[in-house]
């Protein structure tokens, strides 16, 4: 929790609000909302499927990358 927070202040700080951010590991249930509130995009933890985490990448990714 201490790094993901300290990242997104510091991503704020230099105005990179729009920085997706995907944590991933062993991550306690109950921070996964605390996370998510932070600004993490998404929260992958051991044994997530890797084409949810694929969907997830591309559905996130594909949209900005269609505006250039």
């Amino acid at each position: 929790m201490h790094i993901c927070s300290r990242l997104m202040t510091l991503l704020h700080d230099q105005g990179l609000d729009d920085t997706i951010v995907v944590v991933g590991g062993i991550v306690p249930e109950a921070d996964i909302a605390e996370l998510k509130a932070l600004g993490i995009r998404a929260v992958f933890v051991p044994g997530s499927p890797m084409q949810q985490i694929i969907d997830f990448l591309y559905g996130a990714v594909r949209p900005r990358a269609e505006a250039l």
